[in-house]
């Protein structure tokens, strides 16, 4: 990885931490209704913790039989080890939290009734 790339991947996680670190600052919700989160990526799991941090009765929906999304492919290679630790730090983050996880079920309209 060359130092753009570097720093420009340091920044992203960086930012990714402080949204980890601010949902943990995040005032309770009012009411708790429940959300869906449709799509296991990084993003739909950070959205997920955030959500269920909040107080709400959080499911998520992965049409895959595993999450991670795109982050797989990406934390393959060797030299990509941030990425992998990345990975493995927001798994954690999924397993220690209350959100419902429903792996290989489209978000469709139906399933979420």
């Amino acid at each position: 990885m060359n130092n753009f790339d570097r720093r420009k991947f340091l920044k992203m996680l960086g930012a990714a931490a402080a949204v980890s670190t601010l949902s943990k600052g995040i005032n309770a919700a009012t009411t708790a209704p429940r959300v869906v989160v449709v799509g296991g990526g990084p993003a739909g799991m950070e959205a997920a913790l955030v959500a269920s941090a909040r107080g709400h009765d959080v499911t998520l929906f992965e049409k895959d039989f595993h999450l991670g999304g795109n982050l797989l492919a990406s934390a393959g290679p060797e030299f990509k080890a941030d990425w992998k630790r990345y990975l493995d730090y927001i798994l954690r983050q999924m397993a220690a939290s209350n959100v419902g996880v429903r792996l290989g079920a489209a978000g469709t309209a139906a399933a979420v009734q």
